[in-house]
């Protein structure tokens, strides 16, 4: 078992090695203090995420310094809480996204105000049960929205036959040339 120790014994940022002890610790040891020690941000994250969830203390999301992986932080939280209402005023938007997909309740979607929340909404859904369902389900309020949603799942989910739901044929082509032949693009 990792333990603090085991942490401290590590090189200093040799292959972040340490970033990722201390990562499995801090949610271990219910102890926000190690992810304080972090350097890389994604394992910081995931560290305050786990402590956030074994300690039941979702404002432990905000110390991220990060803007992108704070958001993740309390969607992730909100979705494994399954509460709505845990999603931040500032940041609704992704957090519904994330909790609709994590708890496959396209219904949350469906009651977003504004369509292109509602699109945006489909599109992590799509993304976190990856399934090409939600991508049919965006309305293209901006142009090329539901090729984009397939063009990641394709590319997720490295399956060149999701590339010829794309409307776009130039766009098809580059999904299906990526796939097949990722280092030739």
């Amino acid at each position: 078992m990792e333990t603090v120790a085991d942490c401290e014994k590590l090189p200093n940022n040799e292959y972040l090695l340490d970033d990722q002890c201390y990562a499995k610790v801090g949610p271990k040891m219910k102890d926000s203090s190690l992810c304080e020690k972090i350097e890389a941000i994604d394992f910081k994250a995931f560290c305050y995420f786990g402590v956030a969830i074994a300690t039941d203390n979702q404002p432990l999301c905000s110390k991220i310094p990060d803007e992108y992986w704070s958001t993740w932080c309390y969607g992730e939280y909100a979705a494994a809480k399954k509460d709505l209402s845990l999603c931040p005023a500032n940041s609704k938007l992704n957090c519904y996204g994330t909790v609709a997909g994590h708890l496959n309740d396209s219904s949350i979607c469906d009651g977003m105000p504004d369509q292109n929340w509602a699109d945006d909404c489909y599109s992590k859904m799509a993304t976190v049960q990856n399934n090409t369902f939600y991508c049919g389900k965006i309305s293209n309020y901006y142009p090329g929205s539901r090729d984009e949603c397939y063009y990641g799942l394709a590319r997720k989910l490295n399956d060149p036959s999701i590339c010829y739901k794309l409307s776009d044929s130039s766009f098809k082509d580059q999904c299906t040339r990526y796939i097949l032949h990722p280092f030739r693009g």
